[in-house]
């Protein structure tokens, strides 16, 4: 369980075998809103496989974790999306603009 200020909570995992084939996430996930309680959902790896989740959690108001998409379709206008990695095109943004404010020159 976890243990906040407010309390000890339970929390229960259940994992979906997605095989990784988009359909079957796309099946999972509605199954998921439709049948399940659940209210945080893990994303598959891979943002060709968080694509078909993103509108379904965000359609029903899950929360969705995506540790390995970069992609920006799959965050964007989606307030129930959250990525672990910064988006592929401003993947290198932050250690280029460091490199620049330590002088360095291209």
């Amino acid at each position: 369980g976890v243990h906040l200020s407010t309390g000890n909570y339970s929390l229960r995992f259940t994992t979906y075998s997605d095989d990784s084939f988009p359909d079957k996430i796309a099946a999972i996930s509605q199954h998921m809103a439709n049948n399940t309680n659940s209210q945080l959902w893990t994303a598959s790896y891979s943002s060709s496989l968080t694509a078909p989740e993103a509108p379904i959690a965000e359609e029903n108001q899950r929360v969705m974790l995506a540790a390995g998409s970069s992609r920006r379709s799959i965050y964007q206008n989606h307030r129930y999306s959250f990525g672990m990695f910064p988006a592929g095109a401003d993947r290198f943004l932050q250690p280029f603009q460091a490199k620049k404010d330590k002088g360095a020159k291209s």
